[in-house]
């Protein structure tokens, strides 16, 4: 998150708010691979979209390496970096157990500490609806990749409120009354007021995420459901978490084009 559109406040919030959940963050079905089922899932998606290596990957907002070690078993050089130095310190645990290198290093997801042309590709995962300020997020992450290579993410988009998915989220917090499951994503719950600061959450569309990435020059945008992970999420979650209307799992990307570079530098010029 950034550290100066918004002041210190809101990015203390956000380091908060996942320093309290970094230790159990992985036992949350939406956040850990939690199954030998779930892991291949992501495996698979993951390596299709990035392809042949190795390649210089950076993962923003990696926490504690969901992307990062996958991509690393498949011989990709990856970079992780989190605002939060416990998820961060969470995930070279976890990379070591795995048996990968992978380069951890603290930085704001719209403020990256690397120089033009770093990488190859950057990816993330449940990262864009955090931003403050998307724009300025896909701004650094096509700045730090080299012309040619991809920005890639996956996330989710809300399911509308139809008469069938309000009795399914009825249904949900029944279930969840009946049954006490232990929440382990209840830290990582952000309050209203720092939500109000978050353009892209709870989007149920990507034509908002089109239209910005229009502006700075990237037309070949592609967004579409991955109904493997979706699948593969659903299997390990909770009953009432699977009654509930959800989310749309996505991939996004769009090539970092000649054109995408010259809009960011003109951008980053007329700033200063």
């Amino acid at each position: 998150m950034s550290t100066t559109s918004n002041g210190d406040h809101i990015a203390d919030e956000i380091r908060a708010a996942w320093t309290h959940g970094a230790e159990d963050y992985d036992l949350d079905a939406g956040h850990g691979l939690l199954t030998p089922g779930v892991e291949d899932a992501w495996i698979s998606v993951l390596a299709a979209a990035l392809g042949e290596g190795p390649k210089d990957v950076l993962d923003v907002g990696a926490g504690t390496g969901f992307l990062s070690i996958p991509a690393a078993k498949a011989g990709h050089r990856v970079t992780a970096t989190d605002i939060t130095p416990a998820m961060l310190e969470r995930g070279r645990e976890r990379a070591a157990h795995a048996g990968v290198d992978i380069t951890f290093v603290e930085a704001d997801a719209m403020d990256l500490p690397f120089p033009d042309d770093s990488f190859d590709a950057v990816i993330s995962r449940h990262v864009l609806w955090t931003m403050t300020d998307p724009r300025r997020a896909f701004s650094e992450w096509a700045r730090v990749t080299r012309t040619g290579g991809d920005v890639i993410w996956f996330d989710g988009l809300a399911k509308p409120g139809s008469p069938v998915n309000r009795a399914r989220n009825l249904l949900s917090r029944a279930a969840k009354l009946v049954t006490r499951p232990e929440d382990h994503a209840h830290a990582h719950h952000y309050d209203e007021e720092l939500v109000e600061h978050l353009p892209f959450r709870g989007l149920q569309s990507t034509q908002p995420i089109r239209d910005l990435l229009a502006e700075l020059g990237a037309t070949d945008v592609s967004c579409r459901a991955v109904p493997r992970l979706q699948h593969a999420e659903e299997s390990v979650m909770d009953l009432h978490k699977r009654l509930a209307a959800g989310s749309i799992r996505y991939i996004g990307r769009f090539e970092v084009t000649p054109t995408v570079k010259a809009t960011i530098a003109t951008s980053r010029a007329s700033a200063k």
